[in-house]
């Protein structure tokens, strides 16, 4: 094989990787937070009777929750939380009757396409000025669940 071919060959082969790499579908970064109802910073007079959060992705119910916390850090959801089987990107639940104040919204999820853990936060108030109460702060999500996850994902990315 004349060097001239190998050159043309591998610069043929170059183009058509760098060509279906520009075709692939763009890829979600995780199951982030879409909507709220009630919305992030939502000023409300009455007070909703549930809350429901919708995501960029589908989320796997053993894995996903919200809790709605009040100033004093008292959860006032009810029931478990539910993720809709006709509509995979949202899950809700039910809320104790609020009273006036600031209330904090966390939820976690867990992605049912690339299987990684989000946790988000986002306030809302009923009946006064958003902040007018103290929020809750939610705890951050680690970058790392442990010492042997960089390992486990390079698996994972491997095979």
């Amino acid at each position: 094989m004349r060097p001239i071919s190998l050159i043309v060959i591998v610069g043929a082969l170059v183009f058509a990787c760098a060509s279906l790499a520009s075709w692939a579908p763009d890829a979600s970064a995780h199951a982030n937070q879409l909507r709220a109802l009630p919305a992030p910073d939502d000023e409300l007079d009455v007070a909703p009777e549930r809350v429901i959060v919708w995501f960029t992705e589908p989320i796997e119910p053993r894995f996903s929750t919200i809790s709605v916390l009040n100033s004093a850090g008292a959860d006032m959801t009810t029931g478990d939380t539910v993720v809709d089987p006709t509509e995979p990107q949202a899950m809700w639940r039910g809320l104790a009757p609020l009273e006036r104040g600031t209330y904090t919204v966390v939820w976690r999820n867990v992605s049912t396409i690339d299987g990684h853990r989000v946790v988000g936060s986002y306030l809302f108030s009923v009946g006064e000025p958003l902040g007018a109460g103290t929020a809750v702060e939610a705890t951050g999500q680690p970058l790392l669940q442990s010492p042997a996850d960089p390992f486990i994902r390079w698996v994972a990315y491997v095979a």
